[in-house]
């Protein structure tokens, strides 16, 4: 109980109505996920059910972050999907190309490839990863922490 509200005391919870713009900044990146995944299959003769799933991870999982942190999304993709073209080349033009989009910062030389922006006024911090399978099941996490 003492943790507990010494992390409301330090502003670590956010109030219902960020919490649901943050879930639905998260249900937009999937949308754009799904979108891309789709036009990357077709585009290499791909299964076209191919699906990526998305993970969250750090503060934002933990339900102990201020109101103005981002959020850390680590997607997961099929084998198929290269970070270099297809994340860092096609994803991120998709994404750019939002309205609802802004601040696009690729960085795709780091340590940790991560493409850092803001979607429906969300920070995203999102890295990319590949299994070598054809699909990677939507439901292998929820998004929603």
């Amino acid at each position: 109980a003492d943790l507990e509200r010494e992390m409301r005391a330090q502003g670590v919870y956010v109030a219902e109505p960020q919490r649901l713009q943050r879930e639905q900044a998260l249900a937009l990146l999937s949308e754009a996920v799904d979108e891309w995944v789709q036009t990357v299959s077709a585009g290499k003769g791909k299964e076209l059910a191919a699906q990526a799933s998305l993970l969250t991870f750090g503060s934002y999982h933990l339900g102990v972050h201020p109101p103005d942190a981002d959020i850390d999304v680590l997607l997961v993709a099929p084998g198929h999907c290269d970070r270099t073209i297809d994340f860092f080349g096609c994803l991120v033009d998709m994404l750019t190309m939002r309205d609802d989009v802004s601040n696009m910062q690729p960085v795709p030389d780091a340590f940790t490839p991560v493409a850092k922006f803001h979607l429906h006024g969300i920070a995203i911090d999102l890295l990319f990863a590949r299994l070598l399978v054809p699909s990677v099941p939507a439901t292998l996490v929820d998004v929603r922490g």
